[in-house]
């Protein structure tokens, strides 16, 4: 939770909490929906132009937010990246141990009525906490090779629905993947839907969105690390099963290994599909249906290479 809870304190350092009554901080009040700040949040909430021409995102609800925080108490810079932070009148009066939270500007945090807040959140049932955020650093289209290709990474090709975007991101994460190459097409990884789905788990990721293809095989190709590139495929699109032995042996064996996934209904892109440097994996399922989620398909073959890892070390 986004307040000075034993649990949080216990994440982000005792030592940013202030003790209260020595407290006094300036707020920032809102209260008409055509405040400059909420119009602001609104465009954030609902327009993914107004994020990507801000460079800036809305993390809303406690969980998301306590995320962010516990994500941001590891960097070189805590905080540096949040612009503001929103509190409704509600929140603020269930939890004023939150204005204790002293390694934010009083500048930095606002106040909103009830109605306002609501107003500008993206949820039904708003739950009066949020931050605007600003990207950590440009990271469209461009990425680190040494750094993203030298570990497991998740590669998604022009993949649309936001909530299973999160999913598998959220799936990576907890499998240990830590890199995430959206390629060029794909749907946003910072928007409040995917946040919402992967549960903050880009927080803990390294992110880079907008990759070539082209650029991304090259690199790979290239790379030292020599990464083995696997790619979910339909059961009919002649992808070696999951469980056969060479899918098993790259799976439990020591070079990085990159996971693509591609858009849901239409698959990879062709170019991925022909490339000699790609092993077309299936999973083995029923005739009952015709394929899995995405989603799934991911979870499942992330969880194989997890379990193969931790059956080699015993």
């Amino acid at each position: 939770m986004f307040i000075a809870s034993p649990k949080f304190r216990a994440r982000v350092g005792a030592d940013s909490f202030a003790d209260l009554r020595e407290t006094a901080l300036p707020l920032q009040r809102i209260e008409s929906r055509k405040n400059p700040s909420a119009q602001a949040v609104r465009s954030l909430v609902s327009s993914a132009r107004a994020r990507r021409e801000a460079g800036k995102y809305w993390v809303e609800g406690r969980r998301l937010v306590e995320a962010f925080l516990a994500s941001e108490m590891r960097s070189v810079e805590p905080l540096k990246t949040i612009e503001s932070c929103f509190l409704s009148d509600s929140f603020l009066a269930s939890n004023p141990e939150w204005l204790g939270f002293s390694m934010l500007d009083a500048d930095r945090l606002c106040v909103l009525s009830d109605s306002v807040f609501a107003d500008c959140s993206g949820l039904e049932s708003p739950e009066g906490v949020g931050l605007v955020v600003k990207h950590k650093e440009a990271r469209q289209g461009l990425f680190d090779t040494s750094a993203a290709l030298s570990q497991d990474f998740l590669v998604l090709d022009r993949l649309q629905d936001p909530g299973n975007l999160g999913s598998m991101i959220r799936s990576a994460r907890a499998a240990s993947v830590g890199t995430l190459l959206a390629l060029m097409g794909s749907t946003e990884v910072f928007s409040p839907k995917a946040l919402r789905g992967g549960m903050g788990a880009q927080f803990g990721m390294q992110v880079f969105e907008g990759v070539e293809p082209t650029a991304l095989l090259s690199a790979v190709q290239g790379h030292p690390s020599r990464p083995v590139l696997i790619a979910a495929a339909a059961p009919s699109g002649g992808g070696v099963s999951l469980y056969a032995a060479l899918t098993q042996s790259i799976l439990a064996g020591d070079r990085p290994v990159g996971f693509v996934f591609g858009q849901e209904g239409g698959g990879l892109d062709h170019d991925w599909t022909k490339s000699s440097s790609i092993e077309l994996v299936s999973i083995p399922q029923s005739d009952s249906v015709e394929s899995l989620n995405v989603a799934a398909a991911a979870a499942v073959i992330l969880f194989e290479r997890r379990r193969l890892r931790l059956a080699r070390q015993g």
